[in-house]
C-alpha cells in the first residue's frame, strides 16, 4: 500500500508542475481555473509525501518552476496569493 501512495504523489505533484510551468503559456492567471490552485497550493506537499528519492523529472520541474523559467514562478506565485 505505501509503495502505491509513493507512486501516486510522485505522479501527482509531476503533473501539477508540469501544468504550472505551461500555465503562463496560456495567458492570464484567473482564480476560475480551479486546477491552477489546487497546483499551486498542492504541488509541493505531494513532492513533500514522497519518502524515496526523487526521481530526475520531478527535480528538473521544481528546479524550472522555481527559477522562473517563463514566468512560471510568478505565476505560482499569482495563485498562491489569489486567496489573500
Amino acid at each position: 500500500m505505501e509503495f502505491r501512495s509513493q507512486i501516486c504523489h510522485s505522479v501527482i505533484a509531476e503533473s501539477c508542475l508540469h501544468y504550472l510551468l505551461h500555465l503562463y503559456q496560456d495567458g492570464p492567471v484567473t482564480e476560475e481555473l480551479i486546477l491552477s490552485l489546487y497546483a499551486a497550493g498542492k504541488w509541493w506537499r505531494h513532492l513533500q509525501a514522497i519518502k524515496v528519492v526523487l526521481n530526475a523529472a520531478l527535480l528538473d520541474l521544481t528546479l524550472r518552476l522555481l527559477t522562473n523559467e517563463k514566468g512560471s514562478l510568478l505565476s505560482w506565485l499569482q495563485l498562491c496569493n489569489m486567496d489573500v
